[in-house]
């Protein structure tokens, strides 16, 4: 079988932009509809696609294929980044970028100096960067995105150590992992991915956060602020916007979109 993120980097950029664009526009006029609405590509749409398995109730737009954090991330960004004016040469370094967020960030956000990073260079990413020991000079980033990476990371509070090093005073780091719904993270050594799968809810986690991730960020000299989906300001929208999994959703996870807004003083 042909593993796409390996051949995507060797592709024409052109060609695939055409293909992505082409594919889009035939899925938004398939999926037209006004029941649903997707933030990230403004797509009105009759119904979502599943991730998984029908019963995690994980909703995909079938047009970016974004997912409920991505817009979750979306309303957290433009709450954030409601001076627009400001933002002229700011700095945003996003980790693991998702195609969807990324171009949305960039049409919506012209004036941020946008870059992306991942540990992989198989990504077309801008930077390879090992979060763990970011070679990056201090105070050089204003906003960092960490969607759904940092449950892949071994030494996690290392790593939140290099983030606050290389953002700037008053810069911010915006985090979204699977939450369990406890308050304990789960975590350590386990060899198999078949035990990872059950302890972590994927083969490639190493741990499972509880609320306690808030500690976390707190001991990594960040202040935070909670963003969460079914909060009372974005109950309206949760249903239309799919911003999250659902209660009958039968995944490990109770939420994945929760989104903490990490300030550094």
């Amino acid at each position: 079988m042909i593993n796409r993120e390996r051949i995507r980097p060797f592709l024409p950029s052109g060609l695939l932009s055409l293909f992505r664009l082409s594919r889009a526009t035939i899925l938004r006029q398939r999926f037209r509809g006004n029941k649903f609405f997707c933030n990230v590509c403004t797509a009105r749409l009759k119904a979502w696609v599943y991730a998984g398995p029908v019963s995690h109730r994980n909703y995909v737009c079938p047009v970016c294929h974004s997912y409920g954090r991505h817009r979750m991330m979306v309303l957290v960004l433009d709450r954030e980044f409601s001076e627009y004016n400001f933002l002229a040469g700011k700095k945003l370094l996003h980790f693991a970028p998702e195609l969807g967020l990324s171009s949305w960030i960039r049409s919506r956000y012209p004036k941020i100096l946008y870059k992306t990073a991942d540990l992989s260079p198989l990504g077309g990413v801008d930077l390879r960067l090992n979060l763990e020991e970011i070679s990056l000079p201090s105070q050089s980033v204003d906003f960092v995105i960490l969607s759904h990476v940092l449950e892949h990371v071994d030494n996690d509070r290392k790593a939140l150590q290099e983030l606050n090093r290389i953002l700037h005073p008053g810069g911010k780091l915006f985090i979204q992992v699977p939450l369990s719904g406890s308050f304990n993270t789960i975590e350590g050594k386990v060899d198999s991915p078949e035990e990872r799968l059950l302890r972590y809810g994927k083969t490639d986690h190493v741990r499972l956060y509880g609320s306690d991730l808030s500690k976390r960020l707190l001991d990594a000299g960040f202040n935070v602020v909670v963003y969460e989906a079914q909060s009372r300001t974005l109950r309206s929208l949760f249903f239309h916007f799919a911003l999250d999994l659902p209660e009958d959703s039968s995944m490990l996870y109770r939420n994945e979109s929760t989104t903490f807004v990490c300030g550094k003083a």
